[in-house]
């Protein structure tokens, strides 16, 4: 899939994981009610349901465009390096200087797959804390994903062990 998908432009690939991602929204009403109960949760009385609801549907189109971008990713640093802009590098660089090892510090915007490649790329080997997947399949594909740019996943606390790429 990765292959034929590699075959369209970048915006067609998100707008057919968006349309993906609004379909398992709507099929999947287990996991569709967990996110709006998260969504109560977080939001409480500010958000009508109505808002909940657009809330978690974007969210699943998100992550239906963020699939579908990974799915087409080959282990290319220049195409990371298109689709990525890396700012106050030179604040890593200063830190760096300093030889006693960097925190960066991202947060789940965007899509942190494709951010976590580029620093790797942009800083060279580093570590990245992920919570390894469910469904042992996707775990092993996204661990190869993660290590493209010669990072390694750690698994958060009590988790299984990342092997770096080979």
């Amino acid at each position: 899939m990765g292959g034929a998908l590699r075959c369209l432009p970048r915006r067609y690939r998100l707008l057919l994981g968006r349309i993906a991602g609004g379909i398992v929204y709507n099929l999947d009403a287990r996991h569709r009610a967990v996110t709006i109960d998260n969504l109560d949760k977080a939001f409480g009385a500010s958000k009508t349901a109505e808002d909940k609801c657009s809330i978690g549907r974007n969210t699943y189109r998100h992550f239906g465009a963020m699939l579908f971008e990974i799915l087409s990713l080959g282990p290319s640093e220049k195409y990371i390096n298109s689709i990525v802009d890396v700012e106050g590098v030179e604040h890593y660089e200063v830190a760096k200087a300093r030889g006693k090892g960097v925190l960066l510090v991202a947060a789940h915007f965007g899509n942190w797959e494709i951010h976590a490649i580029a620093h790797g790329y942009q800083f060279g080997p580093i570590a990245v804390v992920a919570r390894p997947q469910e469904n042992p399949h996707y775990n092993r594909w996204l661990e190869r994903i993660r290590t493209f740019s010669q990072h390694c996943a750690v698994p958060r606390a009590g988790t299984t062990t990342y092997a770096p790429a080979p």
